[in-house]
């Protein structure tokens, strides 16, 4: 049936680095001449039917009447089963009524009607990830929603707060950047940016991103967490501490060889047990579990004689080094005896 479309949408915002979500709302402009009856309307529905009812459906949500809503976008599917917009729109109604099994399956229908429908995907993966945690899943819808739509700025904020979610704030700062980049006034995108560089203790960093939000729109910023932040920014920088931080062995081949008691690879000690880690990657994730303490002092690796090193040993403490500069870890070196002068790579 061709049935005209609406030419806007109704965007679910991305706004929740605190648990705060915020409904964008764009409605169509319709005229309203010439009406037919509604049951004219559904008996014979003619191509300005489908936007009446979508701006009935628009105009009932943004009152909160998302009972109402719904019922308008029932229409629209009634008239048009293929109207991939209104399974989307009904869709963000359910889950601002927290019926989010009904919710899915009409984002998950919008997309199985669409496949390049970027606003179901982006509303699918805030599902995911606000009341699902599932973040990988999240992270797949969003980066369709990117890939249908390369200036989707919604779409990078979510994947940003979702890549927050599991720590990985230099992946969700990238996205805030590119968010930015698009839009330097939006002000959700420096404020969830400051969030990030505010759990990567880059507090001058954070407090810039956080007065510019609070510019350029107050109602974003929270002012418990503006207050955190100010007490973070005048506490003075403590020292790191081997003692606070994470005690890593390095335990290289040749040193393997000679006790068998010792795997080559990296041994942390503490809380009266040794845990092995064969590579890199396993230490680093290790890490990352560990409370703001440990994670503030960083990891001490204590090293032995570089000439004893193999090729293997070296690429295996040359990774190591990499993927704490890429998640902003602090990393100490030294021998045994000289852990009084470590010094920081």
């Amino acid at each position: 049936m061709n049935t005209k479309r609406p030419n806007k949408k109704w965007r679910l915002g991305p706004t929740y680095a605190l648990g705060i979500v915020t409904l964008l709302l764009a409605i169509a402009v319709v005229c309203g001449c010439g009406r037919k009856s509604e049951n004219e309307a559904l008996l014979y529905p003619g191509p300005d039917d489908v936007q009446q009812y979508m701006y009935k459906g628009f105009t009932y949500a943004k009152n909160g009447q998302y009972d109402k809503a719904i019922s308008e976008f029932n229409k629209v599917i009634k008239i048009d089963p293929t109207n991939d917009e209104a399974y989307d729109n009904r869709g963000i109604a359910y889950m601002m009524m927290d019926k989010f099994s009904q919710a899915m399956s009409n984002y998950t229908k919008a997309i199985k009607i669409n496949n390049t429908n970027a606003n179901a995907y982006n509303n699918r993966g805030l599902l995911y990830a606000k009341y699902r945690g599932k973040y990988d899943k999240a992270i797949a819808d969003f980066t369709k929603a990117i890939d249908i739509e390369p200036d989707f700025i919604d779409a990078y904020i979510s994947r940003g707060m979702a890549y927050s979610y599991k720590n990985q704030y230099d992946k969700a700062i990238s996205d805030y950047d590119k968010a930015i980049d698009i839009n330097p006034r939006e002000p959700n995108a420096h404020y969830n940016r400051g969030v990030a560089y505010y759990n990567k203790a880059e507090y001058g960093k954070a407090w810039d991103d956080i007065k510019k939000a609070q510019i350029l729109n107050p109602e974003v910023v929270n002012q418990k967490f503006l207050e955190t932040l100010r007490l973070k920014m005048a506490e003075p920088k403590a020292t790191p501490s081997r003692e606070k931080g994470l005690s890593v062995h390095f335990i290289i081949k040749a040193v393997a060889a000679e006790n068998p008691a010792y795997p080559q690879g990296f041994i942390v000690t503490g809380k009266g047990k040794i845990t092995f880690f064969k590579t890199p990657e396993e230490l680093i994730r290790f890490f990352s579990q560990q409370d703001k303490e440990v994670q503030n002092n960083g990891i001490w690796l204590l090293v032995t004689n570089l000439d004893a090193y193999t090729e293997e040993d070296k690429a295996a403490e040359k990774k190591l080094e990499e993927l704490c500069r890429q998640q902003n870890i602090k990393l100490f070196k030294a021998r045994g005896l000289d852990l009084s002068t470590a010094g920081k790579n």
